[in-house]
């Protein structure tokens, strides 16, 4: 008979460095549209527009990461909650 080890503590670690990565996105984003709204500041004309398109792309881009990030978390998250109800039941069982 094979067994199978579920490593809840390494998941939990994994889960945690997620959360930072996100929180990290999220700190990187702000700090990004923040430089931008500087720069807003001093061109204008064909620089302020061509500076609002490079801005929208950017930050369309890192939403797309952060919506990546949170679903793997969501995911995680979900598989770890289904693993620990596996494993009481298993435990109830003995």
């Amino acid at each position: 008979m094979s067994r199978i080890l579920y490593d809840f503590a390494a998941n939990n670690a994994l889960l945690e460095e997620i959360s930072r990565q996100i929180h990290n996105i999220e700190e990187v984003r702000a700090d990004i549209n923040r430089v931008f709204a500087l720069l807003g500041e001093v061109y204008e004309g064909d620089g302020a527009t061509a500076l609002r398109a490079k801005q929208s792309k950017i930050d369309v881009e890192l939403e797309d990461v952060l919506i990546a990030e949170q679903t793997a978390q969501r995911e995680a998250l979900e598989k770890q909650e289904a693993m620990h109800a596996l494993d009481r039941g298993h435990a109830g069982a003995i």
